[in-house]
């Protein structure tokens, strides 16, 4: 029997195998193109939902929750759509038809700041940090810049500044440097937000968790100190304001110290036991503020 050349052999192979690559590459991009327009239809449900001022909140729910699981493997036009939506659900205020005054869609608000913070761990960081100033500028103006922003729930709140801590931008936290740390009890459900999210960001510089610790010690160390006393009207006041917070403030300053222990090696409890720690730990060029 005469053996068949190498040569031969060899394209005949690889023709055979390109033959049998083919129906399955079809296959796949015919997949793709479902999915490109199955993302579609879902943008374009959206969209038509944040259009209707009355709303239907589980429909529009739905719809957020189907933008944010296309986010991945959608390509950039798609994410884009996405972002924007996301961004409007996030603040779509309606007008209640029997009452005519202006009020949030709770859900749909709740839904579009958990979809916010799934996709971020998606975009690159460049894409990231611009989407979030945008999050951010819509939280500042449409939410808390608003005269009717009392008509806003502590959830829909938490919710939202819990979408930028998921975001995880640094720059998020120079804002709440700014506007997040005082002791205004007009102010205190967006303050209750943002101290809550804190613990979200993770591997913030050094120098603004040193800038969060003795900005916490130096607001709080004699607040708590007058709500313990609560006797006069200003520790009355500070009682009050203080019960509301300390379950989130305190955590918020020991997540940027490094969660520091006692000599018992239990978490410090108060801003007084966080103060005494400082005072050790105070210089920027302590090692404890190195970046993570």
């Amino acid at each position: 029997m005469r053996s068949i050349p190498l040569k031969l052999i060899v394209p005949s192979l690889l023709c055979a195998t390109a033959l049998l690559l083919l129906p399955l590459q079809g296959a796949h991009a015919g997949a793709d193109g479902e999915s490109a327009a199955e993302a579609a239809r879902h943008l374009e449900a959206l969209e038509t939902a944040l259009k209707d001022r009355g709303g239907d909140e589980p429909a529009t729910v739905t719809a957020i929750q189907a933008v944010a699981t296309d986010y991945a493997a959608a390509d950039e036009a798609t994410r884009n759509t996405a972002e924007t939506l996301l961004v409007k659900a996030l603040v779509r205020w309606r007008t209640d038809r029997g009452t005519k005054s202006p009020n949030l869609h709770e859900l749909s608000c709740i839904a579009a700041a958990e979809a916010i913070g799934r996709i971020g761990p998606a975009m690159e960081a460049k894409g990231r940090k611009s989407f979030t100033r945008k999050v951010q500028a819509a939280i500042d103006r449409d939410l808390l810049g608003r005269q009717d922003s009392d008509d806003i729930s502590q959830a829909q709140l938490d919710a939202s500044f819990a979408a930028l801590g998921h975001l995880n931008d640094p720059a998020t936290l120079d804002w709440y440097l700014d506007d997040f740390m005082h002791t205004k009890t007009v102010e205190l459900r967006p303050l209750i937000a943002a101290h809550r999210s804190m613990l979200l960001f993770r591997a913030v510089p050094g120098r603004l968790r040193h800038a969060f610790v003795k900005e916490f010690v130096s607001r709080y160390v004699s607040v708590e100190a007058q709500a313990a006393l609560g006797r006069t009207t200003p520790e009355i006041a500070a009682k009050r304001f203080w019960d509301e917070v300390r379950l989130f403030t305190i955590p918020a300053a020991r997540h940027f110290a490094g969660e520091p222990t006692g000599e018992n090696g239990v978490a410090l409890a108060t801003m007084a036991e966080l103060n005494t720690w400082w005072r050790d730990h105070k210089k920027p060029s302590d090692p404890v503020w190195r970046d993570e």
